[in-house]
């Protein structure tokens, strides 16, 4: 069987590593068990699928959760993507971007960076910090039912973290089956990468 899983990063984190190869393999089973791509739905439905991920690491999480964001006067009541604590008591603010970009695409590292600035902005305007608050960009890549799909120069960009802003980053591959089974508007989701960037 064709390899569906690459991890890149610090592994003196092992949650995080943990994390990421559990949400690969929920996302497996929803595919399998449905024959649907559960990535390509909207933000808040990434942000669910780690939040099972982080359950099935024997941890507990909240999505979708009242926080204060701001300072002094500018505080205010708003809300944020996820907070896990790992079976060890650390714990995360986890603030995600999604959005789509061409199999072939040549500038993988920039929008991972545009994705990575946009939810940075968010975590650090949280009031109250976790352990470790992480940035995460979800890229979705396609490409159009006449072509074929080649990974290797999508993973390489996703994989090299020198590359662009992330720490760390995933990838998950659909079983082709499934991909070929759920075209979209003339186009073919084969699998998401999860890119993170400590702030």
């Amino acid at each position: 069987m064709k390899k569906r899983f690459w991890f890149k990063g610090d592994y003196r984190r092992p949650f995080i590593y943990k994390l990421l190869r559990k949400w690969h393999n929920i996302l497996t089973t929803y595919e399998e068990e449905t024959g649907d791509l559960p990535y390509y739905y909207i933000e808040p439905t990434n942000i669910g699928f780690l939040s099972l991920a982080a359950y099935k690491s024997k941890a507990i999480s909240i999505e979708e959760y009242s926080a204060f964001r701001g300072k002094g006067a500018k505080r205010y009541s708003g809300r944020a993507d996820l907070w896990i604590q790992s079976q060890s008591g650390t714990t995360y603010d986890i603030e995600g971007k999604k959005d789509w970009i061409a199999l072939s695409s040549k500038n993988v590292a920039a929008k991972i960076d545009n994705l990575l600035d946009n939810a940075s902005y968010d975590a650090n305007k949280l009031s109250e910090k976790s352990d470790f608050s992480i940035a995460v960009a979800f890229l979705i890549p396609y490409y159009p039912k006449n072509e074929n799909p080649d990974w290797k120069s999508f993973k390489k960009q996703v994989l090299d973290i020198k590359s662009h802003k992330g720490d760390f980053a995933a990838i998950h591959i659909c079983n082709e089956r499934i991909v070929k089974d759920n075209e979209i508007d003339g186009k073919f989701y084969p699998g998401i990468a999860v890119v993170g960037k400590y702030v």
